[in-house]
């Protein structure tokens, strides 16, 4: 794809109302907030070092979806090492034991497949798949939050603070 072609896309994306652009770069005021939300919570101070911010902005890239017609975009988030790269990780393995406790959880493609091999048929009956478009700019935080409550209270300001935080940069914009 070449790069005019490539820009055009980006930009198109930026047209759905779910993205903002921002006035200048929250990175600071993101890591600032991340390290009191820290500080204040129960965790082990031992911990509490590991989950220092790094205030880098994640940077958007788009990877071509060759099997689509006229290659679209799928858009990418690169998050690692910023600000609450490092909160997420943490989370990410005290909710993941959480996760497959859901009937509709999918670990991966094998998951699946054996989860479909023991659905039974009739002749007349669909197979129909959906493809959601724009998933991560549309799910309802909120709700995300408060239907963890297997989750420690505690942590919950921690994780509020990693769904609310989205913003990335691309070509020395921000946008939310």
């Amino acid at each position: 794809m070449n790069t005019s072609d490539y820009k055009k896309k980006i930009k198109n994306h930026f047209s759905d109302k779910a993205y903002k652009k921002l006035d200048k770069d929250p990175t600071n005021t993101i890591a600032q907030n991340a390290t009191i939300l820290v500080e204040k919570n129960k965790i082990p101070c031992k911990t509490k070092s590991t989950l220092k911010p790094i205030p880098l902005p994640p940077r958007l890239y788009g990877l071509p979806k060759v099997h689509k017609l006229n290659n679209s975009l799928r858009l990418i988030v690169s998050a690692i090492h910023f600000p609450i790269y490092n909160i997420s990780r943490f989370l990410a393995q005290i909710l993941q034991p959480l996760t497959g406790k859901f009937e509709s959880h999918i670990t991966n493609s094998t998951d699946f497949i054996q989860k479909i091999q023991k659905i039974r048929l009739r002749p007349t009956d669909l197979l129909v798949n959906f493809d959601i478009e724009a998933f991560h700019t549309s799910p309802n935080k909120r709700y995300i939050i408060k239907a963890s409550h297997k989750v420690p209270s505690d942590l919950i300001p921690l994780i509020e603070h990693c769904l609310t935080t989205t913003y990335f940069s691309y070509n020395n914009q921000f946008y939310e």
